[in-house]
């Protein structure tokens, strides 16, 4: 996905950009960091956390988003493989929220379940060529962070009206 130019998710990689040159330096991979953002989201299912914590994970990992992208562009590190990584971990961090909002059981099955129809529906929306998608979806993900923490904040206020 091409780097916002708009929004907040421009101040957020503005800031990424002075953090970049350590992974490069560091040779630290972007999967790496996507690997990490996807092992981050599975805490959002820890009934130890509070919702204000899980909401704080949710955060984190939609800036783990924005790095690893910015790290495999200026690192040089992009691959078809890192895109698609990227990808999965969009659909891990949406089905995890989801599970915990509508309280599902987290199991193997429902998870595999709920990706495979969440993939589906992205494949949809845009061009899974090039990235690109309808102009009237780009506000909204110019703005991911801080719609990633309402959809997040949204959904476990929900979970506690629920118990």
């Amino acid at each position: 996905m091409p780097r916002a130019t708009s929004g907040t998710d421009a101040h957020v990689y503005n800031f990424i950009d002075h953090m970049t040159p350590f992974f490069c330096r560091n040779n630290i991979h972007p999967n790496v960091v996507t690997l990490f953002g996807t092992a981050l989201n599975f805490l959002v299912l820890s009934p130890r956390l509070s919702p204000v914590q899980k909401i704080a994970v949710v955060v984190a990992v939609r800036f783990l988003d924005c790095l690893d992208g910015q790290v495999a562009r200026q690192c040089k590190k992009s691959s078809k493989f890192g895109s698609y990584l990227d990808s999965a971990m969009d659909v891990t961090s949406l089905v995890t929220i989801l599970m915990v909002a509508f309280k599902i059981k987290p199991t193997v099955q429902t998870f595999l379940l709920m990706s495979s129809v969440i993939f589906a529906a992205g494949c949809m929306v845009g061009d899974p060529a090039t990235h690109e998608m309808d102009e009237w979806l780009k506000p909204f993900v110019d703005n991911s962070l801080p719609l990633g923490a309402l959809v997040g904040y949204w959904a476990f206020i929900a979970m506690q009206g629920q118990s």
